[in-house]
């Protein structure tokens, strides 16, 4: 939930609930707890700028795949 969040700025918290079958709150939620863990372990932000990297990659070799995440809920 933070990386879709973070990385599709503009989409919708209640898509991404829908998505993943809750709702908008726990998204929020999810997304300021991941936040607040990063400043403080160093290797959980590590994992997640690395997942990012690759989503950021894969965006590029491909048709973004986060966006049609978000289209299917249309």
């Amino acid at each position: 939930m933070y990386i879709i969040s973070d990385m599709m700025n503009g989409i919708p918290l209640e898509v991404i609930g829908q998505k993943m079958g809750k709702n908008h709150s726990t998204v929020i939620y999810s997304r300021d707890k991941i936040a607040e863990m990063m400043k403080t372990d160093s290797k959980l932000a590590t994992r997640v700028n690395d997942i990012k990297k690759m989503l950021q990659l894969k965006r590029k070799n491909e048709k973004s795949f986060l966006e049609s995440f978000c289209k299917s809920s249309s």
